[in-house]
């Protein structure tokens, strides 16, 4: 296992003082291994789920690959005692059935008509986003072998990534504007509010009364949403990537962002009025995803890896596993002790199933 190496004298390009919001140079590391080549993953015994360990090194081993057609995004989580993931591409919603993590199955799927660009599960309910047709969609998926409709609400622009707290939906546009949704009604889904600033909005995160957006030209976006009606954004400082922002996740005082070539970027939202860089993590390719379990974060790019990082301590976050993934991997969940990563390769893709598993 390769470890992540202070990055002193390596050919990767650093991190500018000029988007730190302290004037100092946050830290950055690279892996010092590549992907190997990609493998069929070898037959294995069925395992339950569990969770992901509490720290320390991890094994990160592909236990299934399902091939179903381009696939961009991915979620999941227990719906009458059984695991399933959704995931989402081409026009196209699966619920695919984990009880066998080995052997997933597409138990139901619906047809969304365009393309799927993000997906969020609350609960027995799907929303699902679409920039081509500039659609919130909220899908019932207490039988996940019939996914039925319930409604949709239009959404001006191009709907890209969604996240649910309660009644509320955020969604980001690709155009620089959040939209704050109530969808206390899911038959018909309205606007509370929006905030629009110049930029390129991806990834979006809530924590508390705070929405945490990456933006590929403003960077880290924080935006006060404790009235939705009128959402606040602050005088957030340009993060020290901003090359895109696809995807973040916050636990506590910290923000992960996806953020392509500028790799993994650790935040500091101690204060989200005033965020601060604190660290840069460069894989071997353009990092797409991050999505935090326990005190790891799980990291996806675009030259088919999946790193398991150890986040215990976030200022010097250390590599724990590393799996090779097909293709473009795209999204990334995980649900309990597996992770689940959308791909793209050429015209197909599918969905990887990869269990986590602690030291022997």
């Amino acid at each position: 296992m390769a470890g992540l190496a202070a990055a002193c004298g390596s050919s990767a390009t650093p991190a500018t003082s000029d988007h730190s919001a302290n004037g100092q140079t946050p830290q950055e590391q690279t892996p010092s291994h590549q992907a190997p080549d990609a493998t069929n993953a070898p037959p294995a015994s069925t395992r339950s789920l569990e969770s992901v360990p509490a720290s320390g090194p991890v094994t990160l081993e592909e236990v299934a690959r399902l091939e179903i057609g381009r696939s961009f995004a991915v979620t999941g989580g227990v719906i009458n005692s059984t695991p399933y993931a959704f995931v989402g591409g081409a026009g196209v919603v699966r619920a695919i059935d984990l009880s066998v993590p080995e052997a997933p199955q597409v138990v139901g799927e619906i047809d969304v008509g365009n393309g799927v660009d993000g997906l969020f599960l609350d609960g027995e309910r799907l929303y699902e986003t679409d920039s081509v047709g500039s659609r919130l969609r909220i899908i019932d998926v207490s039988d996940p072998a019939s996914p039925r409709e319930l409604g949709f609400g239009d959404i001006e622009g191009a709907p890209h990534s969604i996240f649910v707290q309660g009644n509320r939906a955020f969604v980001t546009d690709g155009g620089g504007r959040l939209w704050v949704m109530d969808v206390s009604n899911p038959a018909a889904p309205g606007e509370l509010g929006t905030v629009w600033r110049a930029g390129e909005t991806h990834g979006v995160f809530v924590q508390g009364d705070y929405v945490f957006i990456g933006d590929a030209l403003g960077g880290l976006r924080v935006i006060d949403v404790s009235n939705p009606t009128t959402p606040i954004e602050g005088a957030s400082p340009r993060y020290a990537g901003g090359h895109r922002g696809d995807d973040i996740s916050v636990q506590g005082d910290y923000a992960f962002v996806a953020d392509g070539a500028a790799g993994l970027l650790v935040v500091d939202v101690s204060d989200p009025t005033s965020p601060r860089d604190i660290n840069s993590i460069r894989t071997t390719g353009e990092v797409n995803g991050v999505f935090l379990q326990n005190s790891y974060a799980f990291v996806i790019d675009q030259a088919g890896g999946l790193w398991a990082l150890d986040v215990s301590d976030p200022t010097s976050p250390r590599e724990a596993g590393f799996v090779h993934t097909p293709g473009n991997t795209e999204d990334i969940f995980v649900l309990e002790n597996y992770a689940l990563a959308a791909y793209v390769t050429g015209e197909e893709g599918g969905l990887v199933v990869v269990e986590v598993s602690g030291p022997p």
